[in-house]
């Protein structure tokens, strides 16, 4: 018989009482079927395991080294099972998060105020587009994504968790628009500068439609982009919960495109083939709180 854990704590107790007797009432195994298991391990082992005595049996000089190697495993094992259902119970370990620039000052606040009541979580943050997130995480670089829905990757199990309306932002002293709605019409001949990301967003947004935009420059600073609005320098479109606080502090204008249809979906994104820890379950039921939290509260919405 080969040394396996039933075998190695059925030793122990022999071992610990002094009696196989003893050992088997207490084991709730017979007698003669753990006097066997011990006769298996020695001819396993090729060694004397026990010596009889009066009234039971002691430890040979290879049963005591075998004694101190097999309490040390079963210690180690029953430890790591610990820890695996303490895993369960309370989530723990390092979560990254991949998220894009435009949702980071959205989530961030209230994702990290969460995380908090949970102090055996690290939360790790990884700053990158709609188009790089994917690939990160698919090769295990990026546990979730919080990105806009850009590709139809069928190796990422996406969950959506809102449909964000792009709005056309321009300076506080821009006089070039009428109203709060802008038109295709209008919105073609208006010089627009953008992201890149933006802008295949808004390609992939305006497949159907017989309108193009008038992108004049092409800008991968959403900080620079940010400062050339306020300072009425360009026009350029964003998705309204990045650009809402300006807009309620005055410091943007923004239009609503007429097209109900100029909305990203928003998901969180994991690789269907590695299974989630119970942390990373953890971070992404939160983050799909606060999106339903937000959206309540008109976040993703002109209202």
């Amino acid at each position: 018989m080969a040394m396996d854990l039933i075998s190695l704590r059925s030793f122990i107790k022999i071992a610990e009482l002094g009696s196989i007797t003893h050992a088997a009432e207490l084991l709730h195994q017979a007698q003669p079927s753990l006097t066997r298991r011990i006769h298996g391990l020695e001819a396993d082992l090729g060694v004397k395991l026990f010596a009889r005595v009066n009234r039971g049996v002691r430890l040979t000089e290879a049963g005591e080294r075998l004694l101190e190697g097999a309490a040390r495993i079963l210690q180690d094992i029953d430890q790591l099972r610990d820890d695996v259902v303490a895993q369960e119970i309370t989530p723990r370990g390092t979560v990254v998060l991949g998220i894009t620039p435009t949702l980071c000052p959205v989530i961030l606040p209230k994702l990290i105020s969460a995380v908090a009541a949970y102090p055996q979580i690290q939360l790790k943050i990884e700053q990158r587009g709609s188009l790089a997130l994917p690939e990160l995480i698919l090769n295990g670089h990026v546990d979730l994504g919080i990105l806009a829905d850009m590709t139809k990757n069928r190796l990422l199990a996406r969950t959506e968790v809102a449909r964000e309306e792009m709005v056309l932002v321009t300076g506080p002293q821009s006089t070039g628009i009428a109203g709060e709605i802008v038109d295709w019409q209008n919105l073609s001949r208006l010089p627009l500068v953008l992201t890149h990301t933006i802008q295949l967003i808004m390609q992939k947004l305006m497949t159907s439609k017989e309108a193009h935009l008038n992108i004049k420059a092409v800008i991968n600073s959403l900080e620079a982009l940010r400062v050339l609005v306020q300072e009425n320098q360009c026009a350029t479109i964003l998705p309204y919960s990045f650009c809402r606080r300006e807009y309620l502090m005055g410091l943007f204008k923004i239009y609503r495109i007429l097209d109900d249809s100029m909305k990203r979906k928003l998901v969180i994104a994991t690789a269907r083939s590695r299974q989630k820890p119970p942390a990373v379950k953890l971070v992404s039921s939160l983050c799909a709180e606060i999106f339903a939290d937000l959206d309540t509260q008109g976040m993703f919405k002109i209202t």
